[in-house]
């Protein structure tokens, strides 16, 4: 890894990663009209402070340029052409790097506990996510082993160096939320497919998240019943995680019937209500951990499996 060379955005532009591909495709003309000051080479150090789960959390990352034909670098998802020519197109056009791959893996120098912060470059807030960039004195170097989190597209598009952001897998504020499936299915089809999987349901009262702490994946009906599934898996990285078992056991990789994924439990429960969903399967999180085993595999996750939060946003730094 190095020090990128720094240029800071004199109107604060930032975006944050929900919101990147729209603007990009709307109005990414506007980055040819920023102002830019040269701040030197140096490397950065994002923070990151919010509130999940009944409590605050703090989460750093270290922004540094990597040469990817020094490290292993695993995806975990694949990549769809136009993406990919999307982004070779933009870094053609475009000098700077400004949305940094989000890398994570076992910080065993302890680089990112270690790393000395200096000036405050930025200081704003996205989506509750309070987000400081400093610039940062750092000892040591990236595993040799690490996992794209997010930014599939742009490492694929960009040349042999990239803009990184990089995470400790092990940090318990490295997050990943689940992604609910609501499903179109019959009952009578379901419950033949409970009979000829390897799944074992629990009927269970009434509906609590935290049923989730003793199953991977919970069924609620559209008349409200609530099922839990356990499910009897191969000793596979990608069979443990509960994104797997949904999509790929419980529906057989039909994955045509999930009509509609769902952050947020209300908004899953509002549309099962209004008969959009016939079901919805309400998925324990991937961790980290998962991701990496999965990926490090060779082996790719199913669709919506890694909600990595809170995001990062794109600028107000831009580097080369």
């Amino acid at each position: 890894m190095r020090p990128p060379e720094v240029f800071l955005s004199l109107e604060d532009f930032a975006v944050p990663y929900e919101d990147l591909w729209a603007f990009l495709h709307s109005s990414g003309r506007h980055l040819q009209k920023l102002h830019l000051r040269h701040i030197g080479q140096t490397y950065l150090l994002i923070e990151q402070d919010f509130w999940l789960d009944g409590k605050w959390m703090h989460r750093r990352s270290l922004l540094c340029m990597v040469d990817k034909g020094r490290y292993r670098i695993y995806p975990h998802e694949d990549t769809f052409d136009e993406g990919v020519a999307f982004y070779r197109k933009l870094s053609s056009e475009f000098p700077y790097q400004f949305a940094p791959i989000m890398l994570i893996g076992e910080d065993r120098e302890e680089v990112l506990k270690r790393a000395q912060k200096g000036d405050l470059l930025y200081k704003g807030s996205f989506y509750g996510v309070e987000i400081r960039i400093f610039t940062a004195q750092v000892e040591g170097d990236l595993p040799h082993e690490m996992v794209i989190a997010d930014g599939h597209h742009r490492f694929a598009g960009y040349g042999d160096e990239i803009f990184a952001a990089f995470m400790d897998v092990r940090d318990p504020a490295l997050r990943i939320l689940p992604t609910h499936r609501g499903v179109k299915i019959g009952i009578a089809e379901l419950k033949e497919i409970l009979k000829n999987r390897r799944i074992t349901p629990k009927p269970l009262r009434g509906f609590h998240l935290h049923y989730l702490r003793r199953f991977p994946v919970l069924l609620r009906f559209i008349h409200g019943r609530t099922v839990g599934l356990n499910f009897e898996v191969e000793n596979d990285p990608l069979c443990s995680v509960p994104t797997y078992m949904s999509d790929h056991i419980l529906l057989a990789g039909d994955i045509q019937r999930i009509v509609g994924y769902e952050r947020y439990p209300e908004s899953a429960f509002k549309r099962l209500q209004n008969g959009e969903y016939d079901l919805v399967l309400f998925v324990k999180a991937t961790t980290p951990t998962q991701v990496l085993k999965v990926a490090k595999s060779g082996l790719r996750m199913p669709r919506k499996s890694t909600d990595f939060f809170p995001k990062l946003i794109a600028g107000p730094i831009f580097v080369r």
